[in-house]
């Protein structure tokens, strides 16, 4: 019959076991946290007098005494018992491994798989993965090389709209210039002189991206200024202002436009400190890189030429190898895998933990907002500058998104930074104002309906004709 007290001296032990080792997993991955946010501290002084870093202090003496505790009670308990050293630790082990499978086991389960990483709740644990951007945007490309596309890779743009091409679903067409048309070939005749030639740059909402062709702003532009105007719609979805600029010092200034219209939303001069498609419009299937000027003593330069193909891209081993990656406003650092940590990373346990006690990215001067507004100020002014030289005239046409309605607190930045230039502006919120809000855009979608479309031409035509005569244009008030 076993002894009563022998019983309980082994049932007590080995809940103090059980504890002790449930007690050193936690400190072993409380640990692993405040470590990992070594990543962005200087040197290991500035980290060590840092919260994380007396936290870790503490944990590892937490660590260090139980294993002490846990020695002690092997030794003593063990040998007292008659058992094997380590014939205290089997069950307690068994146990705590258990359980920490079981946390594993859980977390793995409720976590929701997407393209963009993996989701608990509607909170994305982190950090995200570079895999997940590969294997999406690898298989994008692979259907890209089996069957063209629309849009084509670009050197110097990142990417354009490729000639001859159909797109969305037969609703785009582009003609042998590569640009939206009507028709698959013909129509501008970009080679010849014409008395009339209105140029209009921009983004998908001067492209039309929800719209047939005959549904768009430039095709009104073209109805209403009749057949003695060639109006070209050179949106290109996507686009930031240094691309524009870019386009216009590559392609649009040898066509000779009567009028320059620079037409954008307030999502133009943020992508100008983009690099990478991907990072800037992850819900876009944009595989490209991003021009990125800089400005190098007052000057524009782009940081990042030659662009790296897509194959490039995709082809490095993690995000952080990526040329120029730190200078993509969108690259949060803090939300990346860490080069040197990637074992840790098949634990979704110490996920979870990073998740809740997430690395904040270290601030960076290139991506702020003085740099958004000092750079987009020169792309600006080095376009009128360019199309003044030219004797262009250059009509801007602000457009606005819904979030310019859905968020009155958060005004729109593109106003307020033409203003600050003092570069007269078309207002698009005035064009739209006798409009409602559900008249502005499509039904289910972001970009503007028909009547939202014919607005702006309207809009637009009056300022045109002016420009030609060489009259001043007005600004259109809110």
């Amino acid at each position: 019959m076993a002894d009563p007290d022998v019983t309980s001296s082994a049932s007590r032990r080995f809940w103090e076991l059980t504890a002790l080792l449930g007690g050193w997993a936690v400190c072993l991955l409380g640990t692993a946290v405040m470590l990992y946010r070594r990543t962005y501290k200087p040197d290991w002084t500035g980290f060590l007098v840092s919260p994380p870093g007396l936290a870790s202090m503490v944990l590892c003496v937490g660590l260090t005494a139980i294993t002490w505790r846990v020695a002690v009670l092997v030794k003593q308990e063990g040998c007292r018992l008659g058992r094997g050293r380590f014939g205290l630790l089997l069950w307690p082990a068994l146990l705590v491994g258990g359980v920490v499978l079981a946390g594993e086991a859980t977390v793995r389960a409720v976590t929701e798989q997407h393209w963009w990483g993996e989701e608990i709740g509607s909170r994305l644990l982190l950090p995200r993965g570079w895999d997940h951007v590969v294997a999406r945007y690898g298989s994008m490309l692979e259907r890209l090389e089996a069957m063209p596309n629309y849009f084509v890779s670009d050197p110097q743009l990142g990417w354009t709209i490729g000639p001859s091409r159909t797109g969305g679903e037969g609703r785009w067409l582009s003609n042998q210039d590569g640009i939206r048309s009507s028709q698959l070939d013909g129509g501008y005749h970009l080679s010849s002189a014409h008395p009339c030639r209105v140029a209009v740059l921009g983004d998908s909402f001067t492209f039309g991206w929800e719209e047939s062709f005959e549904q768009t702003m430039g095709y009104f532009l073209q109805q209403r200024l009749g057949k003695d105007c060639q109006v070209l719609n050179l949106g290109v979805p996507g686009y930031s202002l240094a691309q524009m600029l870019l386009r216009y010092e590559r392609d649009v200034s040898g066509w000779n436009p009567t009028v320059l219209v620079l037409s954008f939303t307030d999502g133009a001069p943020a992508r100008s400190l983009g690099v990478y498609c991907f990072l800037m419009m992850g819900d876009w299937d944009c595989p490209w890189a991003v021009p990125r000027f800089t400005l190098r003593e007052g000057q524009l330069a782009v940081l990042n030429t030659p662009l790296p193909s897509p194959q490039e891209i995709y082809n490095v081993g993690g995000i952080f190898e990526l040329p120029f990656v730190r200078a993509d406003r969108w690259y949060l650092t803090g939300e990346w895998e860490q080069p040197y940590w990637r074992p840790l990373y098949a634990s979704y346990l110490f996920r979870l933990a990073t998740t809740w006690y997430p690395l904040h990215s270290p601030a960076r001067p290139e991506v702020s907002d003085e740099a958004m507004e000092s750079l987009n100020r020169a792309i600006l002014v080095r376009l009128k500058d360019q199309a003044t030289s030219r004797k262009t005239p250059l009509l801007i046409l602000y457009q606005p998104k819904k979030d310019d309605y859905l968020k009155p607190d958060s005004p729109p930045y593109s106003p307020g930074l033409l203003s600050r230039l003092g570069l007269a502006f078309v207002d698009g919120r005035a064009c739209l104002q006798h409009l409602s809000l559900e008249a502005q855009f499509r039904v289910g979608g972001t970009h503007y309906s028909t009547e939202g479309e014919q607005a702006m031409a309207d809009c637009l035509v009056p300022h045109v004709r002016a420009a030609r005569s060489n009259q001043v244009v007005p600004v259109v008030p809110q």
